[in-house]
């Protein structure tokens, strides 16, 4: 789309240096600088709003995956009393397999499943959820995101340290923030400097209808 209005473009100045004269091919050309001027702006706002959504679906399924991993710390805990006291623990199974589930489709978790049922999660190498031990009591961290972040290795951290993720969802919108986003709006700006830097040098070399030059 943008390609084609470039197109028209260049084509309206070359119809203004056949008929330097006429103030027709001078409004046509103005119209359609306005327009390719407006696209450009219209696609970076474009990517804004898609930064926008990829930061708040990172922001809710950052959320959702603490939520799923204190509940699996509570199933944990469950599942330990009844193994120890000989109660069938079948549906508190089938709840920690959908937990763990859940956490691998957000944040690409890794679980080790224990003797007696309970499973450890990690994130990016980190433990995000630790069962209790005979030794040690059950730990549970919280994935925090730093907005500022500009790589993929920076922007997520489990129990405060970095964390680069390889799976799920949330490692989708770290990539789209800090990767696929910030190059697309890398190349537009470079196509609009390039092309206000052409025109104006152009534009500077020229005379209007009085024949003042550079105006």
């Amino acid at each position: 789309f943008l390609s084609e209005q470039l197109s028209t473009f260049w084509s309206d100045w070359a119809k203004v240096a056949n008929d330097p004269g006429a103030t027709a091919p001078r409004a046509v050309l103005m119209q359609d600088a306005a327009t390719v001027a407006s696209t450009l702006n219209s696609m970076s706002t474009s990517l804004s709003d898609v930064g926008a959504a990829a930061a708040q679906s990172l922001s809710t399924d950052v959320s959702s995956a603490n939520t799923a991993a204190g509940q699996l710390d509570s199933v944990n805990t469950q599942i330990a009393i009844a193994t120890a006291t000989g109660t069938s623990i079948n549906s508190l199974l089938d709840q920690r397999d959908a937990l763990l589930g859940h956490l691998s489709q957000l944040v690409g978790g890794a679980a080790t499943i224990n003797a007696n049922g309970t499973a450890d999660v990690t994130v990016g190498g980190q433990p995000l959820v630790s069962a209790a031990t005979s030794s040690s009591p059950s730990v549970v961290n919280t994935i925090t995101v730093d907005s500022s972040a500009t790589t993929p290795s920076t922007m997520v951290s489990v129990g405060g340290t970095a964390v680069s993720l390889d799976g799920g969802s949330t490692a989708a919108s770290v990539n789209t923030l800090t990767t696929t986003l910030p190059t697309v709006q890398s190349q537009l700006d470079d196509v609009a400097t390039a092309l206000a830097s052409a025109v104006n040098t152009v534009q500077a070399s020229g005379y209007d209808l009085t024949g003042a030059a550079g105006t």
